[in-house]
């Protein structure tokens, strides 16, 4: 393991046993161990990590550490207090002191969103280790759009010996609007936890729609109520499960609607909850407005559920309509109230379209293990 040291760079990570935030980050480093010694740098947050593989950046008193860890990251952060976004460059320069520290002891790097590819970017000016940076959607998707990030993607893709973007329209989009660089530029899908194939739900008079997201405006959880308050067969239920700066609207609409004795707002599960949800649940929605490629349709589909999503580019790579989900366009409630209907109505099609979306993520191979494996063979292309 001394000549295997991985140095795993990001701003979000559960630096807690029950945190959710870039749990998909810990799984991939999960799977990742069974071939290097691994260690990782985030901001730190309001609690100390459990884990000793952990080096949190410092970057105010614990209270206000509050950037990178809750619901949202740190979009919904800076959206929510304003004032919060002075720390910003403060905890930028202790992620990258932090990295250049332990990159000393260590022989290979993933840097995880394009700013700390960067931030990776500089410190490896002085070593030379082999980087790899993952672009994951919310960088990615302002690639064009905006000044700042698209100068970030392009300094991230200059420092990086390897680009990996999770979606293959995210892969697309880098090689695009930086065609000089687009040799070093893949794709590799995240993956899911095995166990989730082995899920067996239990018999419900009801027929239980289930949506996992951040609480804010742009996952469309308002949506997926009014919809949801639109069907005709009231023989069902709605799990809301997540926490935001919405949420309380979110309540509020449900209790206007008349609909508290049909949704239920769970809040944050841990990431060892969510499988028991998805187990008890007939149907995924997710009804967001952007997204890269979302690593919770990933385990829906693996559980074995039937998938309702917007059709946006990523959830377009794994989503065949009438095959293995159902697509609306976001914002649609109206095809949403019409889809939600026919599953109802047709518990045997919900059945019969989550087993060929189990069929999907198995036939792709799209297991956290699999994907460790080409991340080690990408590694191993670099000279």
């Amino acid at each position: 393991m001394k000549n295997n040291r991985l140095l795993v760079v990001t701003t979000s990570y559960p630096v807690t046993k029950k945190s959710i935030s870039g749990i998909f980050v810990k799984r991939l480093n999960d799977a990742l161990s069974e071939y290097f010694e691994i260690r990782v740098v985030c901001p730190a947050g309001i609690e100390c990590n459990s884990e000793g593989n952990i080096s949190q950046a410092r970057y105010a008193p614990r209270k206000l550490q509050i950037l990178a860890h809750q619901a949202g990251g740190i979009p919904v952060a800076l959206r929510e207090n304003k004032l919060i976004g002075l720390l910003v460059p403060i905890m930028l320069l202790s992620i990258l002191f932090t990295t250049f520290i332990n990159l000393r002891k260590s022989n290979k790097i993933i840097a995880h969103w394009s700013i700390n590819g960067v931030i990776a970017g500089f410190c490896n000016l002085f070593y030379n280790r082999p980087l790899i940076t993952v672009f994951h959607g919310t960088d990615a998707n302002a690639v064009g759009s905006s000044i700042v990030k698209t100068l970030l993607a392009l300094l991230a893709i200059k420092l990086s010996d390897r680009v990996v973007g999770v979606s293959e329209s995210i892969t697309n989009s880098l090689k695009e609007h930086f065609p000089r660089y687009k040799n070093k530029i893949h794709f590799l899908s995240n993956g899911v936890e095995e166990k989730l194939f082995d899920l067996k739900p239990e018999d419900s008079d009801e027929f239980t729609f289930l949506t996992i997201a951040n609480l804010n405006p742009l996952k469309g959880v308002a949506d997926v109520i009014e919809a949801f308050a639109q069907v005709n067969n009231k023989r069902a239920r709605l799990l809301v499960v997540g926490d935001g700066p919405e949420k309380k609207e979110l309540e509020h609409l449900a209790t206007k609607l008349r609909l508290t004795d049909k949704v239920e707002f769970l809040g944050v599960l841990s990431p060892d909850e969510i499988p028991h949800v998805l187990n008890n649940s007939n149907a995924f929605v997710l009804a967001s407005y952007s997204e890269g490629r979302p690593s919770v349709i990933l385990e829906a589909m693996a559980s074995g559920k039937a998938i309702l999503a917007t059709s946006l580019p990523g959830i377009l790579e794994m989503i065949e309509p009438d095959y293995n989900g159902f697509l609306f366009s976001p914002g649609d409630t109206g095809k949403l109230t019409e889809l939600m209907d026919a599953l109802i109505g047709r518990p045997d099609l919900a059945e019969s379209i989550g087993c060929n979306a189990k069929q999907y993520i198995f036939d792709k191979k799209l297991t956290w293990a699999h994907t460790a494996e080409q991340y080690l063979c990408l590694f191993r292309s670099i000279a």
